[in-house]
Formats: C-alpha cells, sequence, structure tokens
C-alpha cells in the first residue's frame, strides 16, 4: 500500500515539477521533487518488473507487498538491497528509497528557503535573527 501511494505522491507532484522548473520561482523545492521522482519511477520499474512486489536481498521471510529476490530477479540494482540494523529491528531499502528521502528533503529545505526569502521581500526591514 505505501508504494502505491508513493507512486501516486509522485505522478501527481509532476506538473509541479515541470511548472516550477520553467518558471525557476521555487528552483531548489522543484529540483528536491525531481529527486524524490526519480525514487519513485525507479522504485515503480523494480516493482512492475517484478510482479508488483519488490524483490528483497535476505534470508528471512517477507510479505505483502514484498517477495525474496531470485537469481530471476529483473533489475536487481534497484531492488531493496541495502539493510542496516537499529536493535533488534533490521531495515532493508533500495536506491530508489534513498532517492525519494533525500528528494523529500531537498524540496521541505526548497520551500522552506522559498518562504523565507518571500518574507525578507515582503518586509526587508525585518531581521530573522535575533539580536
Amino acid at each position: 500500500m505505501i508504494r502505491l501511494v508513493i507512486m501516486a505522491c509522485a505522478v501527481l507532484g509532476l506538473p509541479f515539477l515541470v511548472r516550477n522548473l520553467k518558471t525557476h520561482k521555487a528552483l531548489p523545492a522543484a529540483c528536491g521533487l525531481g529527486v524524490y521522482w526519480l525514487g519513485g519511477l525507479l522504485n515503480f520499474l523494480a516493482s512492475s518488473l517484478n510482479g508488483w512486489r519488490m524483490p528483497v536481498m535476505t534470508d528471512g521471510d517477507v510479505s505483502g507487498a514484498w517477495q525474496v529476490a531470485t537469481p530471476a530477479t529483473r533489475l536487481p540494482w534497484l531492488i531493496d538491497r541495502f539493510s542496516y540494523m537499529h536493535g533488534d529491528y533490521l531495515t532493508i531499502f533500495s536506491i530508489g528509497d534513498v532517492l525519494i528521502l533525500s528528494g523529500a528533503v531537498l524540496t521541505i529545505a526548497g520551500v522552506v528557503y522559498w518562504a523565507v526569502k518571500r518574507l525578507q521581500s515582503l518586509n526587508p526591514t525585518t531581521s530573522l535573527h535575533p539580536s
């Protein structure tokens, strides 16, 4: 379900990306959204070419939207293959997941930057730094 939401957000964000890349008004946010969109596209490709279930390189059991990777897995460099442990919890992620997270952070930073610049242009005498 979460992959479907990520794919839907990537598709719905495409018009915003194209519009803002053309106008250059919110370029940092649009670049972040582009990175986010690319990550969603990579995950979409990996899932769609493997029976709509993301292959995972693991020895354990998987369920839901995932399946254990096999030698027949298509686009193996895009599947959930990287892992790290924190406590007793194992997290497995893909290149697309990294791009989605990076794009979200860049988009939020770009929107905050744009908002601060917009506020400064409306009232240039106000400083954002405490005295």
